[in-house]
């Protein structure tokens, strides 16, 4: 009788889900924070947070968009978030801006954290995109008020 034994790498099955459209996962062994961001809201306080984290700490700042689609117009809002990025960072600091489309935000949002070995994730815990934080392996901050305090102003304001 002949045993088979079939070793199952599951990171590289969280990483094949996952379909970065723009921007590459840095590579080398340093300290990572993680900035999630949404094509509808404003850079916000939890990004001014992790680029000065980052920066202090000499680690890496990776930000992230998930869109739903593939759509050119999808594509062109979240090159746009990732100009504002580019600008917003300290002279010196180079963020790692990606543009991952999603089919399963939770699922591909843990492949990210798992494939690029995130220690941080910030996000905007009032953003109206939802994901699963648990079961994450890095630490998570939820920062709550940009949504009201960054809001774009109505017609007429």
């Amino acid at each position: 009788m002949i045993v088979f034994f079939f070793l199952i790498d599951y990171s590289v099955l969280y990483f094949l889900a996952m379909k970065i459209l723009e921007g590459t996962i840095p590579e080398g062994n340093t300290w990572r924070v993680l900035v999630l961001l949404s094509l509808d809201e404003n850079l916000g306080r939890a990004f001014a947070l992790g680029a000065a984290l980052a920066f202090e700490n000499q680690g890496q700042l990776i930000t992230a968009v998930f869109v739903s689609d593939e759509s050119e117009a999808s594509i062109a809002a979240g090159q746009n978030l990732m100009d504002q990025v580019r600008e917003k960072c300290s002279e010196g600091q180079t963020p790692y801006p990606l543009i991952i489309y999603a089919d399963d935000f939770d699922r591909d949002l843990k492949a990210l954290i798992r494939e690029a070995n995130i220690d941080l994730l910030l996000l905007h815990a009032d953003s109206a995109t939802r994901y699963d934080y648990s079961r994450s392996n890095c630490g998570i901050v939820a920062m709550r008020g940009d949504r009201y305090i960054l809001r774009r102003p109505s017609p007429g304001e």
